[in-house]
């Protein structure tokens, strides 16, 4: 007798199967299962945590950054517990965690800075307006020993943090 997987019987029925006897009833079939859904892997997850952050550092959205980071690090965790699913990718995305974290921090710094440099390059253009052009020197001094270089080019200032 071949039952099929999954059938359940009770001892006298396995009893009366094993003694030569017949199946009181064939076995009711399996029923249909629905396919499992397809499974997310790590590096996936990581490339859209990654993306949600690019996205919102562009912005600035410190919030949305953030989120992103802390979502690939809720991630990282889950995926580390499960030691049958990783396939090397744990480290990987942990080597994004820290650039992303990094990249926080510089984005953070960049959005605090916009809101003081701004109003200053718009004061030393009307300096330069003015014909000015010690006044705005100096205030282009000044922002380079608070730690912004401020280069003139074809298209208007370009600012960075300088280091």
């Amino acid at each position: 007798m071949v039952l099929p997987a999954g059938t359940r019987i009770d001892l006298g029925e396995l009893r009366h199967l094993a003694e030569g006897g017949r199946a009181a009833a064939a076995p009711p079939p399996r029923p249909a299962t629905a396919p499992a859904p397809a499974q997310i892997t790590l590096e996936e997850t990581a490339r859209s945590c990654e993306r949600r952050f690019q996205c919102a550092a562009a912005e600035p959205d410190l919030v949305a950054a953030a989120r992103a980071v802390l979502d690939l690090e809720a991630e990282l965790v889950k995926w580390a517990a499960d030691t049958e699913e990783d396939a090397g990718g744990v480290d990987e995305a942990r080597e994004l965690l820290r650039l992303l974290i990094a990249r926080l921090a510089e984005v953070s710094t960049t959005a605090n800075l916009r809101s003081l440099v701004e109003p200053l390059l718009s004061f030393r253009d009307d300096l330069r307006g003015q014909g000015r052009y010690g006044d705005a020197d100096a205030l282009r001094a000044a922002m380079l020993s608070g730690g912004v270089l401020v280069e003139d080019t074809p298209d208007g200032p370009r600012w960075t943090a300088s280091p």
